[in-house]
């Protein structure tokens, strides 16, 4: 990464307008869900308002039971509003220490149910710890190449290859008029 990319960086985060969010712990599929996601975000703003610039996604292991297991993080863009609509009970943090509590309109979502808009993989596979541990994970970083616009809603899940694999999913992005 050249000085350049890491001052644009640090220049988006010190604005104070880069948030993260995280998800409860939960169980990872072990096939490509439909409609259930782990974590879902949504762009709350009116119509003309700013969009939702995504930096990264993650997932982290915290649990697993398998001798040893593997585990991909998958996305679906929503292009249809879901049917229950996303419930705010995620707080998104400011990237920028000190900045106070969240003020914009992301909905930030465990669990939401999405439309089946198909899944995509969103980064490498990772491999996860032995049985009884934790800190196998996944994180990527996207640089911006997934764009919410408003009413916008990003879904993600995590697949592992044993179901006794349990993970939190986070995602960090700024909020911007484009």
């Amino acid at each position: 990464m050249s000085l350049a990319s890491i001052l644009k960086y640090a220049d988006i985060i010190n604005s104070g307008a880069c948030w993260q969010a995280k998800s409860a712990t939960t169980a990872a599929v072990v096939a490509v869900p439909t409609t259930a996601a782990i974590l879902g975000i949504q762009n709350g703003e009116a119509d003309g308002g700013k969009s939702y610039v995504f930096l990264n996604v993650g997932a982290i292991q915290i649990a697993n039971g398998a001798t040893l297991a593997s585990l991909a993080l998958i996305h679906s863009i929503q292009l249809i509003k879901p049917a229950t609509a996303l419930t705010s009970d995620v707080t998104p943090t400011c990237m920028k220490p000190r900045v106070g509590t969240y003020g914009g309109n992301a909905i930030v979502d465990n669990a939401p149910t999405v439309v089946d808009n198909s899944w995509y993989p969103i980064g490498k596979q990772g491999l996860v710890q032995l049985a009884s541990t934790f800190g196998g994970n996944i994180w990527e970083d996207i640089q911006g190449l997934i764009v919410l616009p408003p009413g916008g809603v990003l879904a993600l899940s995590c697949i592992a290859s044993a179901t006794s694999t349990t993970v939190q999913i986070s995602a960090a992005w700024f909020e911007v008029n484009l």
